[in-house]
């Protein structure tokens, strides 16, 4: 639900294409480039839930970028 911009996304994190970006790859296949002073590590192989606003341009060059307000682990499993 969309309060202010702010949204709340699912998905898996995986490394981006490009040095230091990282990617939120949802359910459905959208692709998401974090952004933001805390934000999931990789590797631990569950998904998360990421709180924050979409739209914008980054360096990243993949996916929708989205300032990460706030994230937490999720039970969802997610390839290593």
């Amino acid at each position: 639900m969309a309060q202010n911009g702010v949204i709340t996304i699912l998905g898996c994190v995986k490394q981006g294409v490009e040095k230091g970006c990282l990617i939120l790859v949802t359910g459905d296949g959208k692709e998401y480039s974090l952004h933001g002073k805390s934000l999931p590590t990789l590797g631990k192989g569950l998904g998360v839930s990421v709180r924050g606003t979409s739209g914008g341009v980054d360096t990243c060059m993949q996916g929708t970028p989205f300032q990460v307000e706030s994230w937490e682990w999720t039970k969802q499993k997610c390839p290593k």
